[in-house]
């Protein structure tokens, strides 16, 4: 098979992960919010940005399986099983996040480095949460 045969298909395939790669972000500014909210308001009670940016990290996580199980991934199970694998695929961007604002804080701020880990891990979580939690085979929204 010619690269050119195979165009089609792969471009089909992706293209079937449009609407549901759309509400995984939608989804995602809802966490996003909520992930930075608690992380305003842990510092401003005196927690350390690791320290707040893990705790926000793992509420918002949670809240994320959940919305993205039923409204992302439409009527994907919500498990133990299901949690675990997306805790582990999201945990990806507490380190990505993590190491942002341990390597960038002094130089643009905590905030600055956090928006930026947030807009890198966007494309990992969903490809790990479409393919390795929810078992997402290219088939239509």
């Amino acid at each position: 098979m010619t690269a050119a045969e195979e165009t089609p298909s792969r471009t089909s395939a992706l293209a079937a992960h449009g609407p549901r790669a759309a509400r995984f972000a939608g989804v995602g500014v809802v966490n996003t919010g909520l992930d930075f909210m608690l992380f305003i308001a842990m510092q401003a009670i005196g927690a350390s940005a690791l320290a707040a940016n893990a705790a926000a990290f793992l509420v918002a996580n949670s809240a994320s399986y959940s919305l993205n199980a039923r409204l992302a991934f439409r009527g994907g199970d919500l498990s133990l099983a299901g949690y675990a694998r997306f805790l582990a695929v999201h945990l990806s961007s507490l380190g990505i996040s993590t190491t942002f604002i341990a390597v960038f804080a002094d130089d643009v701020g905590a905030l600055s480095a956090k928006i930026a880990a947030a807009a890198v891990a966007l494309v990992w979580n969903y490809a790990g949460s479409a393919f390795f939690v929810f078992g997402v085979k290219g088939e239509g929204p």
